[in-house]
């Protein structure tokens, strides 16, 4: 067996058919690849409704611990010499698992490399002002921190920090010798990275970004969603500091846990909230209108306001998630909770819109 697919995958079984069709159409011979789905806490009748499955996809069930822990537990049942994780929306170009292997074979690294590629969000109709913004940033697609930066931006040279767990390629033995995983990185934002980080450092193992091995992600992210990401990577900013702070110095360029962090959090985040509600209502009145009949400089200039209100909520978001890691609250509980409205008035995100953390 030369690859494993892993695919952690929750509540979202809809999503999940459309990857493994596209898994069902790559070049490489099936008997070459497996793909292993992890479904993390499964729900009444979620493992029926995945429906069959051809005879080198295998589902898991796991108990709901988040991705990164999911995730985990998919490398160490991997039975390729290289596992390939990618998300359960991903829709994957017939040449994806061939593209990777070609890259870990054309290396000369004894045990092979860290290969990863670029990932985007697949155009979709009618196209909307948020949407096109999107398409402009890394905020749903893994291997970068800042919003601002440019999806098509290239990749190349950008060392562990490049990766992505929505496409990332590993050679299984380095990556069981390290332990895999982190699992207290409980919502998987920053456990590929923390993963390259130590092949990197500990083993040598080089990171190659290739751009034929990219994919699309089948999503359409709403405002909410936006606002959930950017809080989770500032929460989960906090863990991966307490974790492996040599590691998070690194990813993150400066001290997020050090002493009187919270209190500044703290007074951030009571400072500029009312700069960031009045950010946030700006951009959802902005981020649902269709782009359709404009012209090509009106287009830009909305996509210019939704990123420039988007920017200032993400600076407050990010610290929110931090200042609730640091405090010891839950990601759930801060997501929930947090106070988004123009009004200052604190409602809940639609539980049909949060995502497994």
């Amino acid at each position: 067996m030369e690859l494993s697919v892993l695919i952690p995958t929750s509540r979202r079984p809809h999503k999940l058919g459309a990857a493994l069709t596209t898994l069902a159409r790559q070049t490489l011979a099936r008997d070459r690849f497996e793909v292993l789905v992890g479904i993390d806490g499964p729900e009444n009748g979620e493992l029926e409704s995945v429906g069959p499955s051809p005879e080198n996809v295998t589902i898991l069930s796991f108990p709901r611990s988040g991705q990164a822990a999911t995730r985990a537990r998919l490398l160490e049942a991997a039975r390729g010499k290289y596992a390939l994780c990618i998300a359960d929306s991903a829709l994957c170009a017939p040449t994806l698992l061939e593209s990777h292997l070609r890259v870990q074979a054309s290396s000369p690294a004894k045990g092979g490399v860290i290969s990863t590629g670029p990932v985007r969000l697949a155009p979709l109709k009618p196209e909307r002002t948020i949407d096109r913004f999107l398409l402009g940033t890394r905020v749903f697609t893994g291997y970068a921190l800042a919003p601002d930066e440019r999806a098509d931006a290239p990749i190349t040279g950008g060392g562990f920090r490049a990766v992505s767990p929505l496409n990332l390629c590993v050679p299984v033995e380095l990556a069981q010798r390290l332990g895999g995983f982190c699992r207290q990185l409980t919502s998987g934002q920053f456990d590929a990275q923390e993963l390259a980080w130590r092949l990197l450092k500990w083993l040598k193992t080089p990171v190659i970004a290739d751009a034929r091995s990219s994919l699309d992600l089948e999503e359409r992210p709403e405002p909410e969603d936006c606002y959930r990401r950017i809080i989770t990577l500032g929460y989960e900013s906090v863990q991966l500091a307490q974790m492996n702070p040599s590691c998070a110095m690194d990813v993150l360029g400066q001290e997020v846990c050090g002493p009187g962090a919270a209190r500044s959090g703290k007074t951030i985040v009571t400072r500029e909230r009312q700069a960031a509600i009045e950010a946030m209502t700006a951009f959802e009145m902005i981020a649902g209108t269709p782009t359709a009949g404009l012209a090509a400089g009106e287009v830009q200039s909305r996509v210019a306001r939704a990123a420039s209100n988007f920017e200032v909520a993400r600076t407050w978001l990010w610290q929110l998630g931090q200042l609730a890691a640091l405090e010891n609250q839950t990601l759930t509980a801060v997501v929930s909770e947090f106070e988004y409205k123009r009004t200052g008035k604190s409602e809940l995100i639609p539980a049909s819109r949060q995502r497994a953390a």
